[in-house]
Order: C-alpha cells, then structure tokens, then sequence
C-alpha cells in the first residue's frame, strides 16, 4: 500500500523506513506518525515479552547551556536539577506560576551545571520553547547571565527500544556493555548517548544522535527480530505503566500533587510556580480504575459515586492487552475515598474498582540500595 505524505505535515527522519515496513500512519503533534505495523496489541505484547522499537523523533529537544544553567533548570521546574551528576537524567514537570503544568519534561545532566539536554513533548514544542527562552531572560538579567537555548530537535533523532530483551539487543549492535547503566542514566557511546529510560514501564533504553545513523540502527534491530511499534502501543503500554500524558493526566488546569506525580515537587527549594502550589489545597486526585466488564472507559467520559453523584472524568482508558479487562486513569475530587466508582460508558453506567497505579508492575533496571 502505497501511503502518501499528507501535506503540511512534519516527518521525522524514519518516514520512508515506516512506509516500507507497512506503517499506518496518523496525524500526531503535526507530524505523519505510525500508529501501528501490525496490530496495536501484538506489538504491546512484543514489547512486554521481548523487545520493541519505535520512532519518538517527534518529541521535542532543546539544549540549555552556560555557567549557571544548573541553577536556571533548578528555578525553571519542580524538581532537583542543579545537583544532577554528569550521566543521570531527572523526570520533572514544568509548571506556571500559577502551578499548573505546562509540560513534563526528561532533563538529562550533559556537564554539571553548565550544559542540559530537555526532551519534551511534541505537542508542546513552540509552546515550551517560547516559555523557557523567556525565562531564561530573565533569569539572565537578574543573575547577569549569558545562558543559552538551542532547539536541536532536527539535528538530534531519538528512538526508544523497550522490553525485557532491550539490553541483549542493543548490545549486541552496538558492541558496547551497557550493564552498568541503571534506570534514568546513560552514557556516549562515539556521537550516541545511550539512556536506560522509557515510557513503557519495562527496562529499556532510548537513543539520541545524528538522523543517519539512528536510522541504521532501528533498521538494524528489526532486522535482529525487534518488533517494530507505533504509537497506538505505546499508549497502551503507558497506561498499564500508569505514566501520565501531557493533554490527558497533565494539563494547565492541575499541578503535579493533582496529577499524582507531586514525588518529583521538592518544595524546599524556589522554583516557579511554588508559592501557588503550596497556598492551594488539591482539589482534585489521580486514581486507576479497572473492571471485570466489558465496557471500555474513554477520555472524557464521567465518573460517579456510587449514588449517582459526579465526581471526575475518565482521563485515559483502554482494553488491557496484558490484563485482558479494561482500565482507566481518572481525575476525582481529592476528598473522595470510596473503593468503587461508576463511569458512564455511552449512557451505561458500568461499575469500576478504585486501584493503586501502575496497573502492571515496573520492571526497569533500578540501581540496588546500598545495605547499611
């Protein structure tokens, strides 16, 4: 099937290789993206059993580099930047000063308090760019700076490979030992930095380098037996992770306690959007929800007590490829806490179980704790 590039869309560099792998590609963020290969639910389980591969050139890159940029990051979002050693990499949310998200973001530490790595999301990139280019105004003229941005997301691809087999896979083609990479650190390897990170929930790594060769290499690794996956997995795969999205769990309309990520919200330092977040009382909560039903809950669809009153809104759902029964992520009023929900599912109310996320357990490579 021949597939035709829908005008005034972007593409990243791996558009002809999804057409002559049989992509179906979608509309995403302005860019002609695939949404699946195969089957959404194979690649899924490919990912959860093996290895797969996707295209996440899409998201944005930006870098942050000067004397100070460690102190700017550490103003500019909620977690801690500054003290970031070289080769470790922080998830954090970047909030306005009214505490409500703008993006979330990966900061990977480049030099020490002088040269940062930002990937965010492709929906946001103008948005993002324009808001940190401004702050970092003035944040230079207020500390008589000269930190700098570059939008480097055309020169920099990125692929993520993710699923239990990941570390067999890419050090086998790459011919490097990536053992001693734990997860949310990573390492050069030539002109590739290597991250054990993902968005999947399973060990996994992602690749940031020149177009070309990030093109040979997921080449390389289909042709290796690694699974090929688009963004209809990916989705599916983050939602039984429990991993929030920007436009669905996050949005300027919450702050981080709200969205249930307030573990990356370190409040005993400055950082924009402090003041609001600590004089508001959360009115909202971040719950998972499942049910042995058939009936699959959506984005946007209610959520209600058991005695008929609204309480939230389902903000991402899906029928679990490893579960097999669907599950939802809701946003309900921070005081309620009973363990069942009703959702109305097209006029049907269809009874739910209030859980604790992720749906799945992580099984990423976390560094073991030293005994005392």
């Amino acid at each position: 099937m021949e597939l035709k590039r829908e005008p005034n869309l972007k593409v990243t560099p791996f558009y002809e290789l999804h057409k002559s792998l049989g992509a179906k590609m979608v509309e995403f963020a302005g860019y002609s993206m695939p949404v699946q290969y195969t089957s959404i639910i194979e690649e899924h389980l490919a990912v959860r059993s093996s290895a797969g591969i996707f295209d996440v050139s899409h998201m944005a890159r930006f870098e942050i580099s000067g004397d100070g940029a460690g102190d700017f990051l550490e103003w500019l979002v909620t977690n801690r930047v500054a003290k970031l050693r070289e080769g470790r990499a922080t998830y954090s949310p970047m909030c306005n000063y009214s505490g409500g998200i703008l993006d979330d973001l990966v900061i990977y530490s480049i030099t020490r308090g002088k040269r940062y790595l930002i990937v965010a999301n492709a929906a946001n990139h103008e948005k993002d760019l324009a808001w940190i280019t401004d702050r970092l105004g003035e944040f230079n003229a207020r500390n008589n700076l000269n930190l700098q941005i570059r939008d480097v997301t055309k020169e920099m691809a990125q692929i993520a490979l993710q699923g239990p087999d990941s570390q067999k896979y890419l050090s086998n083609r790459l011919g490097v030992d990536l053992s001693d990479l734990y997860f949310y650190q990573f390492k050069w390897v030539g002109n590739l930095l290597l991250s054990r990170t993902g968005y999947t929930g399973e060990d996994g790594f992602e690749v940031y380098g020149p177009p070309e060769d990030l093109k040979k290499i997921f080449e390389d690794l289909v042709s290796d037996g690694v699974k090929p996956a688009g963004l209809g997995a990916r989705d599916t795969l983050r939602l039984e992770a429990g991993y929030p999205l920007y436009g669905n769990e996050l949005d300027e309309s919450v702050n981080p306690f709200e969205a249930g990520i307030g573990w990356t919200v370190k409040m005993d330092k400055d950082f924009i959007g402090r003041e609001a977040i600590a004089e508001k009382r959360p009115e909202w909560k971040t719950v998972g929800l499942t049910s042995e039903g058939r009936g699959i809950p959506r984005k946007g669809y209610r959520v209600l007590s058991p005695s008929k009153e609204e309480i939230g809104v389902i903000t991402s759902g899906t029928l679990s490829p490893s579960l097999k029964r669907p599950i939802a992520i809701s946003r309900v009023k921070a005081s309620y806490d009973s363990e069942q929900v009703l959702v109305d599912i097209r006029g049907r109310e269809m009874s739910f179980k209030v859980v604790n996320l992720p749906f799945v357990p992580h099984r990423v490579r976390r560094k073991p704790r030293k005994k005392a």
